[in-house]
C-alpha cells in the first residue's frame, strides 16, 4: 500500500512475491554488507566530511548530474530463512533548472529498473530529501511521490518534524552524528531517526529506522518493519536504500 510517499505494511498480500535467485540474494547481501562498518571500527579510508548546511538537492549532485540509489526488502521470519521480497535501483538525473515564485529550482527525472507490474517503492523520495514538486517520475514504474519530508538545512541536535497525513503520522529527528563505510568510503553523517505510525492510534508503530545525511546527500537509509504479513508469512520486513 503506497501511502503519500511512505509504503505502509498490507494486512495481507494478494501474491506470493516472487523469488529470487539465491545467487542474486547473495550478491546483493555481499555488496550492501562490504564496508558498512556502523560503529567506524578503527581506521579506514579517507573521511568524507560533512558540509556546514545540508542541501540534499544539490549536495546529491555535487560531483555528477546522475546518481544511482539500491533499494532492497528482506523478510526476516522466526525460524525460516530471510527472503528477498524485492531488489531494484534507481537512477536519479538532474535535467535542467527553473525559476518558480522568483526561487531558483533543479528539476530531477526519475527512472528505475521496477515495471508497471512492480511499481517502486515511493518512500525513497522522503529519504533523499527531493522535493516532489521537483521530481518528475514515470507513474507506471513509481507511483505518486505524495508530500516531502524535509531535513533541516542547518542541522542541530534535537531537530524534529512531526507531520500527518492521509492517515499515517511520520516523524523524523536528528539525534546523532556519526561516521559510517559506505562503497569504500568514509562519511561524516547526520543519522536521523524516523518513524511512521497510523495516525487514529499513535501506539501502533508501523516502522522506524535510521537515515544517515551527509555531504552527498543520502549516503543510506535502513528501516524495520515489524508484524508485516505476506502469503509467505509474517514476519519482520528490513528496507535498505544505499547510495555509492
Amino acid at each position: 500500500m503506497y501511502i503519500d510517499g511512505v509504503t505502509a505494511p498490507l494486512p495481507a498480500a494478494r501474491t506470493r512475491p516472487r523469488r529470487i535467485p539465491a545467487r542474486l540474494l547473495l550478491t546483493a547481501a555481499a555488496l550492501l554488507v562490504a564496508g558498512c562498518d556502523l560503529f567506524d571500527g578503527g581506521k579506514g579510508p579517507p573521511v568524507v566530511a560533512r558540509p556546514t548546511t545540508l542541501t540534499p538537492e544539490a549536495d546529491v549532485f555535487r560531483d555528477a548530474d546522475l546518481r544511482r540509489y539500491t533499494w532492497f526488502e528482506e523478510l526476516r521470519r522466526d525460524g525460516k530463512p530471510d527472503s528477498l521480497l524485492g531488489l531494484g535501483s534507481f537512477e536519479i538525473t538532474w535535467t535542467r533548472d527553473t525559476v518558480m515564485e522568483g526561487e531558483p529550482k533543479p528539476f530531477f527525472d526519475v527512472s528505475s529498473s521496477f515495471t508497471a507490474a512492480t511499481p517502486a517503492p515511493t518512500a525513497f523520495l522522503t529519504r533523499l530529501g527531493l522535493r516532489a514538486d521537483r521530481v518528475q517520475v514515470d507513474p507506471l514504474l513509481v507511483p505518486d511521490p505524495g508530500p516531502s519530508y524535509r531535513f533541516p538545512e542547518t542541522p542541530v541536535l534535537g531537530w524534529r518534524l512531526d507531520t500527518t497525513a492521509h492517515g499515517l503520522r511520520f516523524v523524523r529527528q536528528l539525534n546523532r552524528t556519526e561516521t559510517i563505510t559506505q562503497s569504500g568510503m568514509r562519511h561524516q553523517t547526520w543519522a536521523f531517526a524516523e518513524s511512521t505510525w497510523w495516525a487514529e492510534t499513535p501506539a501502533v508503530l508501523l516502522g522506524s529506522g535510521t537515515t544517515w545525511m551527509g555531504r552527498t546527500g543520502l549516503v543510506r537509509h535502513q528501516s524495520l518493519w515489524p508484524g508485516f504479513v505476506t502469503t509467505a508469512g509474517m514476519g519482520t520486513l528490513v528496507r535498505t536504500l544505499v547510495a555509492p
